[in-house]
Order: structure tokens, then sequence, then C-alpha cells
């Protein structure tokens, strides 16, 4: 069965850019010059990323200390899990 937007393992780009602290705008150009992982589009317009696919390259960049990856790397996780917490709840409510 594939995978879907709200599944805990994806984290939409409003939640990533909150998370990493980096705008939008920057997070589409760094994609689109290929600087990060490419995004998942699950049937619309909003970017989604792997969260494993995600913590795999912040482990690459020799530019964030390893204390701070680790850092990020939780927040990650903890944005997901928050994504798929809400839209599973607003979902019970429809």
């Amino acid at each position: 069965m594939p995978a879907h937007s709200n599944s805990p393992g994806f984290i939409p780009i409003n939640k990533l850019s909150e998370t990493l602290g980096i705008a939008m705008p920057t997070l589409r150009r760094w994609e689109k010059n290929e600087s990060m992982p490419a995004s998942i589009r699950f049937g619309g317009r909003i970017r989604y990323w792997k969260v494993e696919t995600l913590k795999r390259w912040i482990e690459t960049l020799e530019s964030i200390p390893k204390e701070m990856q680790d850092e990020v790397l939780a927040g990650l996780e903890a944005a997901a899990l928050d994504n798929f917490t809400t839209t599973t709840n607003n979902q019970d409510k429809s």
C-alpha cells in the first residue's frame, strides 16, 4: 500500500520551513537547484518530504555541527508526527 501525505513519515513544506527556520521560497529554490532532496506531491500542490530522506541529507551537511544535526533531526520527527496527528484529528472530525 502506498504511503500518503498524512503518514507520520512525511513532512509538508510549511512544517519543514518552520522546523528548519528556512523560508519556503528558499526550500523551493534549493529543491530546484538540487541542493536538497526532491519533494513528493500527493495529488496537490503541497510539497512533502520523506523524513528518512531528509535525515540522510542533513547528516551529509558538513556545515551543521553534529550537536545541531541531532536537534534538527529530532525537530523533523516531531514536526512529521505533529502533522500526522493534526491531519488525523481533522479527518476524525469530518
